[in-house]
């Protein structure tokens, strides 16, 4: 008996390396089946546009993402305090009100900033972009006007004689008669 332990635990070992081998190194987010080179039908097509994510930064490391969720969460976790003092006989009851105050203020400072993070900062983006790509068609249309304009001029100036390089030769013809 007491020699079957170790083979045991040698047999233990080796399953537990066989599962270490099978895991993927990397993770991918899409399938094995989908980084095939030929799509498939169920794949969709890759966007073709992206939006740059805006996010703020407060002190230059937290983000105001990470602000809005721990405010609610402190809110929230105050406002519950605050509601249990309202019971007779709570130990900090005289601060039940406060307690209850605090954590509206921050819940509701931390429902603003997460709306303003994740509602207003996309849409203000997204503006952004669409005000770029006006501008820039706005100006690739003035230049292709400039130049279709440039070439309407050279095109007035030259007659078609002067096109084929025929004027020195009409002009003594001309001359001579």
């Amino acid at each position: 008996m007491i020699g079957a332990m170790p083979a045991v635990a040698v047999r233990h070992e080796r399953r537990r390396q066989e599962k270490r081998a099978k895991r993927p190194s990397l993770l991918y987010l899409q399938s094995t089946q989908s980084r095939s080179t030929s799509p498939s039908p169920v794949q969709s097509s890759p966007v073709l546009y992206s939006t740059p994510q805006l996010e703020i930064y407060i002190l230059g490391k937290i983000s105001l993402l990470h602000i809005a969720v721990v405010t609610m969460l402190v809110g929230a976790v105050t406002l519950f305090v605050g509601l249990v003092q309202l019971k007779p006989g709570a130990e900090a009851s005289q601060y039940r009100y406060v307690l209850i105050g605090s954590g509206l203020i921050c819940t509701l400072l931390g429902t603003v900033l997460a709306v303003i993070r994740c509602c207003l900062l996309p849409w203000v983006a997204r503006r952004r972009d669409l005000q770029r790509q006006d501008r820039r068609k706005h100006r690739e249309q003035v230049n292709l006007q400039k130049h279709s304009d440039n070439d309407t001029k050279k095109t007035d100036e030259n007659t078609p004689a002067q096109h084929l390089g025929m004027t020195p030769v009409l002009d003594t013809i001309g001359s001579s008669v």
